[in-house]
């Protein structure tokens, strides 16, 4: 038990017994007539147990407490009723409802998380609800409806979501193309509507920008070779990103696209006899990711065999660990 733990159970009585059990009775009296402080403790718990809360049927207690008007013990059960999942998603139009409306931002986010937490399935209304929520003078309101857009399998604002690639906000633009990319990836709808040359300027440009390379690169995965051929050779280039972080995504991505990937290899054959060792390393991680199309590279990376420079970065430790 981590210090300071033992003080925080001794408070809390028999109600926590360790991180994702409890004792459900005593557990049902704190929630009943428990101060904020102990209510918000007990609500963390019940959002660590996840689903298996919802099989001890917690959902509908801890539903009561989502119009409580302290907003962090809203905020707290609006979340422990998420990680439930399926088993609370009868609650979806209750939070899309009055939730996503409360003054409270941080309890609208927790709104979004939640719905999105539930998964596909929703009904028309709630998915309604959280696409009304793109257009929030919140950026952070934006990122979250999107991300529980992603979450639902949502097809249905495909339009309003491509929008919001031009967004002011990078973590908006951001959110927008991974949401996208996870869309196409998975509904013939959208991919339909969004062919490879239709994505190939925003993700090109996305690319491009620092603040949302990453998660650029990270559409580019989900996409696989729906990915337009014309972003290739700028995820080869981000192979040998300053931030090592943004290389490992990098190799990912061109990994789940082999039959795009005739373009990175003159860029990878670069960048594996480059004078950075991080850098060669990442080439060499990504040749493996492409696999058997990368195979007139494999003399190039059998060379680093006998390279005797050391990498520390964190790329070096994921290979490692295959």
């Amino acid at each position: 038990m981590a210090p300071g733990n033992g003080s925080l159970m001794r408070a809390l009585g028999p109600t926590i017994l360790s991180p994702g059990q409890f004792d459900r009775d005593a557990l049902l009296v704190t929630l009943a007539t428990a101060g904020k402080g102990r209510l918000v403790v007990a609500l963390r718990q019940v959002a660590a147990a996840g689903e298996k809360s919802g099989e001890l049927m917690l959902a509908e207690p801890v539903s009561k407490l989502m119009g409580h008007q302290d907003p962090e013990v809203c905020a707290a059960a609006v979340t422990a009723i998420g990680a439930m999942g399926w088993a609370a998603s009868r609650f979806g139009e209750d939070i899309a409802e009055y939730l996503l409306k409360h003054p409270n931002v941080t309890c609208r986010i927790a709104a979004l998380d939640a719905l999105g937490k539930m998964g596909p399935g929703q009904s028309a209304t709630v998915r309604g609800a959280v696409g009304e929520r793109l257009r929030d003078q919140d950026p952070l309101l934006r990122q979250s409806a999107l991300r529980a857009l992603a979450s639902m399998a949502d097809s249905q604002h495909a339009e309003d979501i491509k929008a919001l690639l031009v967004d002011a906000s990078p973590g908006v633009r951001a959110a927008a193309i991974e949401t996208l990319g996870h869309l196409v990836s998975i509904s013939a709808e959208v991919e339909s509507l969004y062919p490879p040359d239709a994505l190939a300027q925003p993700l090109t440009e996305l690319l491009a920008d620092g603040r949302t390379r990453r998660a650029a690169l990270t559409a580019v995965r989900l996409l696989g070779n729906k990915a337009p051929e014309s972003c290739v050779g700028a995820v080869a280039d981000a192979v040998a990103d300053q931030d090592c972080e943004i290389r490992q995504v990098a190799c990912h991505a061109l990994g789940s696209l082999p039959l795009r990937c005739g373009a990175a290899l003159p860029r990878l054959d670069e960048l594996l006899r480059s004078p950075d060792i991080g850098i060669r390393a990442a080439a060499a991680t990504a040749v493996g990711a492409i696999g058997p199309e990368a195979i007139s590279l494999a003399g190039a990376v059998t060379l680093l065999l006998s390279d005797d420079g050391e990498d520390t970065s964190t790329l070096t430790s994921q290979m490692g660990a295959g």
